[in-house]
C-alpha cells in the first residue's frame, strides 16, 4: 500500500454509553478500532452521523501507550475522522489499535416511546428513545416575552472562537417603537479578542417554530446601530413591527420589536476540553429598565487512545455505588515487578492512567480500605478486569499470553457504600375533655424529614406517615443513621362539634440511633364548638303587682343528639325581676327547645299565659341566643256582695273569694307568639 493512500482503521464496535435515553439530550458514542496486519501512514478512522444524530463540534487528542499524544480526532455536526500521528505509526505499526469516544445530540423528533436502530456503517445499534419531557407544543404556545439572559456556544472550534449572546428583555408584544436600547459586553480582553460584532438581530414579527410554539422571527439589524470605539457597546433605537403587506407569509403581528445581540470572540490561549469560559454583559431598555447576566461555555470534549505491539498500559477508574452522597479519596497501593509506586489516589468517577509497561512487566494493585464515617458500611473493594474477572488484590501481566499487549487494559475499581439504618416511633395523644364524639376510623398524617448532611453521606429525605387516633404506636425503619429528623402535622380532619388546637410534636426533633428506636408523641387537643342562650323574664297584665319579690320560675330546656354530640337536657331558675340567666356552654348546632314548668299561685292572682320570644333556637359558636319568656298574670276580680260565703272560706288580699276547688290541680295551656308550652300548675285557694 502506498503512504500516500489512507489506510482505514476497521471499526469493531460502536456503541451509546447508555441504552435508554431521551430525545434531545446529550449522549456518548464509544467507539473501538483496529488496524488489520501492518499499520502504514496515514492511519485514519472515519464515522459518518446517521440521521436524528448531531455531533458538537470539537476535537480532542488520541493518547498513545506512552502517555503522550499519538493522533487527533476532530468531531463536526455529521461525523467524526481520526487520524493518528504519522511518527506513531512508524513506531507501532503492529497490531494497532485503539478506542475514541465523543458526544452527540439526540433529534429524533419522537412523540412516544420507540426502539430506534442507528446505523453507523456496517455497524447498528439498537436504543430505546423515549419522547422529551415537552412534546410540540398544542395549548398556550404564544409567544410570551423574552427574559433578559447572556449564553454563549463554540462557533470555530478549529480558530478558538467563541459567540457570546445577549437577549434584551421584551414583553409579548414586543419592545414600543422609539424606546433607546444599549447593549454592553464586559469583555476580560486578557482572555478573549474581539473579532466580530457587535451584531445585533431584530425579530419585528413571530413565526411558528418546529416545537409549535411562536417564537421572534430574527434578522440581522443593517442600520441605525452605533457602536463603541473598541466594540463593545451597542446602542439603537427600537422600531415597530411588520404589518400588512410587510409582514412574511404564516408570521404574526407585534407592535414593536425583539433583539439578539451578538459578539465574536476568540479565545487567546485556545480553548480547551472541560474549561468553562464565561462572560458577563449589561443592557438597558428606556421605559422597562436594565439589567445584567452572565455566560458560560463549556467545551464538550472526548477521548481517544491508541496503542501497538510490546507494550501496553492500564486504565483504573473508580466507580462508587450505594445509597450515600459520599465522595471521599481513595488509596491504591501500587507497585511495578515488585516495587513499591507512588500510590494512586482517586475519586469516584476519575481515571488514573499508567504510564507505558514493557512486555513481561507484573504489576499488584490493592486498596486502602476506607473505614469513616461511622454510619456507613463497606463493602469489599473489588477491581473487575476487562473479562468480567473480580478481585480484591490485582496482579495483572503485560504479556501476548495475557492479551495485555498493544492495547490499553481497563481496570475497574468498584467500591459500595451503604448508609447504616435505624428507625423512629411515633404515636399519638388525643385531649378531648369537652367529650366531643370522634369518627371510629380517625387517623393524622405526621410528616417527617431531615437535610442532607455531607460529612455523614446522607441525602435529604422525606415522608409521612399515618397515626391513629387510638394511640397506636407506629414504627418507620430504613431511615439513615445519624440523620436529624424533624415533624409537622398535616391539617387533622375536621370533626364536628370541635376545633383542634396546634398539635404539640415532643420531641420536635430526634436522631436516628443504630440501636435505640426514638420516639415522638404527638398531642391534640379538640376543643367543643360551644355556645349558650339566655333567658330573661317579664311580668305583665293586672296581677303583675301582686307577684312577691323574689319569686323564681323554672325554664326547661332539651335537645337531640347531634354530630359531634348527644342528646342532653336541663333547667334554669329565672327571677321575676327581669334578671338575664345564661345557659352553660351548650354544643354549637344544637336545637335547643325551650318549656316553663308551671309556675307558682300567686295569692290574689291567676296565670293566664306564658309565652317565648321563640321557643326553639340553634345555639351557635361562641355566642349568645336571648330569649324572653313573658307571663300574663290576672288579678283575681272580688267575690260578689250577693254570693254566699261558705263558712272558714279566707278571701284574697282584695276580698274577693278564691279560685273554685275544680281548678286546683288543673293544667293550663298557655300559648306563646314562639310555639306551646304545656304548664302544670297546682292552684290553692287563698
Amino acid at each position: 500500500m502506498s503512504s500516500a493512500q489512507a489506510q482505514p482503521g476497521t471499526i469493531t464496535s460502536v456503541d451509546f454509553q447508555n441504552e435508554e435515553f431521551t430525545d434531545g439530550s446529550r449522549q456518548q458514542i464509544n467507539v473501538d478500532w483496529t488496524v488489520d496486519g501492518t499499520a502504514e501512514n496515514p492511519v485514519t478512522v472515519s464515522i459518518d452521523l446517521p440521521e436524528g444524530l448531531q455531533g458538537y463540534t470539537d476535537r480532542f487528542d488520541m493518547i498513545g501507550a506512552d502517555g503522550e499524544v499519538a493522533g487527533e480526532c476532530v468531531v463536526s455536526t455529521d461525523r467524526i475522522d481520526c487520524v493518528v500521528d504519522p511518527e506513531y505509526v512508524n513506531s507501532h505499526p503492529r497490531n494497532m489499535s485503539g478506542s475514541f469516544f465523543f458526544f452527540v445530540d439526540v433529534r429524533l423528533g419522537n412523540d412516544e416511546t420507540v426502539e430506534h436502530e442507528f446505523v453507523f456503517g456496517s455497524f447498528t445499534t439498537s436504543v430505546t428513545v423515549t419522547p422529551p419531557t415537552s412534546n410540540p407544543c398544542t395549548e398556550n404556545c404564544d409567544f410570551t416575552g423574552q427574559g433578559g439572559y447572556k449564553s454563549g456556544w463554540v462557533s470555530d472550534l478549529g480558530n478558538d472562537e467563541l459567540v457570546w449572546r445577549v437577549g434584551v428583555p421584551a414583553p409579548a408584544d414586543g419592545i414600543p417603537a422609539g424606546r433607546t436600547v444599549v447593549v454592553k459586553d464586559h469583555l476580560d480582553t486578557d482572555l478573549y479578542e474581539l473579532v466580530g460584532g457587535p451584531t445585533v438581530r431584530e425579530a419585528r414579527s413571530l413565526a411558528l417554530g418546529a416545537n409549535g410554539r411562536w417564537a421572534p422571527a430574527y434578522a440581522v439589524k443593517s442600520e441605525g446601530v452605533t457602536v463603541s470605539e473598541n466594540g463593545t457597546r451597542a446602542q439603537f433605537e427600537s422600531v415597530a413591527g411588520l404589518t400588512g403587506a410587510d409582514l412574511p407569509d404564516g408570521h404574526r403581528e407585534i407592535a414593536g420589536s425583539v433583539y439578539l445581540v451578538d459578539w465574536v470572540v476568540k479565545v487567546r490561549a485556545g480553548i480547551e476540553s472541560g474549561v468553562e469560559y464565561t462572560n458577563t454583559a449589561e443592557w438597558s431598555v428606556e421605559g422597562q429598565g436594565s439589567g445584567e447576566g452572565s455566560g458560560r461555555v463549556v467545551r464538550q470534549g472526548g477521548g481517544g487512545t491508541v496503542v501497538g505491539e510490546n507494550e501496553g498500559k492500564f486504565t483504573l477508574t473508580k466507580e462508587l455505588a450505594g445509597d450515600t452522597t459520599l465522595n471521599p479519596e481513595f488509596t491504591v497501593k501500587y507497585s511495578v515487578d515488585g516495587q513499591p509506586q507512588d500510590d494512586i489516589v482517586i475519586g469516584a468517577g476519575e481515571t488514573f492512567t499508567s504510564a507505558t509497561l514493557p512486555q513481561g512487566t507484573t504489576i499488584a494493585l490493592e486498596e486502602v480500605r476506607q473505614t469513616a464515617p461511622t454510619n456507613v458500611t463497606w463493602a469489599d473493594p473489588v477491581f473487575v478486569l476487562p473479562d468480567g474477572t473480580e478481585t480484591d488484590r490485582l496482579e495483572l501481566t503485560f504479556s501476548d499470553a495475557a492479551g495485555t499487549l498493544g492495547k490499553v487494559t481497563e481496570i475497574r475499581l468498584l467500591n459500595e457504600a451503604t448508609l447504616d439504618t435505624g428507625s423512629i416511633a411515633a404515636l399519638k395523644r388525643i385531649v378531648n375533655d369537652d367529650g366531643v364524639l370522634l369518627p371510629e376510623d380517625l387517623a393524622f398524617e405526621l410528616d417527617y424529614a431531615w437535610e442532607a448532611d455531607e460529612s455523614l453521606g446522607i441525602p435529604a429525605g422525606s415522608g409521612s406517615i399515618e397515626l391513629p387516633a387510638d394511640g397506636t404506636r407506629v414504627e418507620v425503619d430504613g431511615l439513615p443513621v445519624g440523620a436529624v429528623v424533624t415533624f409537622s402535622e398535616q391539617d387533622p380532619v375536621q370533626v364536628a362539634g370541635g376545633a383542634w388546637e396546634v398539635p404539640v410534636i415532643e420531641p420536635a426533633s430526634v436522631t436516628v440511633g443504630a440501636d435505640e428506636v426514638a420516639e415522638v408523641r404527638v398531642t391534640n387537643t379538640l376543643t367543643a364548638l360551644v355556645g349558650d342562650f339566655s333567658v330573661k323574664k317579664l311580668i305583665e297584665g293586672t296581677g303583675a303587682g301582686l307577684v312577691p319579690a323574689g319569686t323564681t320560675f323554672t325554664v326547661g330546656y332539651e335537645y337531640p343528639s347531634g354530630p359531634g354530640y348527644e342528646a342532653g337536657s336541663g333547667e334554669l331558675t329565672v327571677p321575676a325581676d327581669g334578671t338575664v340567666v345564661t345557659s352553660g356552654p351548650l354544643p354549637a348546632g344544637a336545637e335547643v327547645t325551650l318549656s316553663e314548668i308551671a309556675p307558682a299561685t300567686i295569692e290574689g292572682g291567676t296565670w293566664t299565659g306564658a309565652e317565648f320570644s321563640v321557643d326553639t333556637l340553634t345555639i351557635g359558636e361562641s355566642r349568645t341566643v336571648e330569649v324572653a319568656l313573658t307571663n300574663t298574670i290576672s288579678e283575681n276580680p272580688p267575690p260578689s256582695a250577693n254570693e254566699p260565703k261558705t263558712p272558714g272560706e279566707k278571701l284574697s288580699r282584695t276580698g274577693g273569694p278564691g279560685l273554685a276547688p275544680g281548678l286546683i290541680g288543673a293544667a293550663i295551656l298557655l300559648v306563646g307568639a314562639g310555639g306551646s308550652i304545656l304548664v302544670a300548675r297546682s292552684l290553692r285557694r287563698g
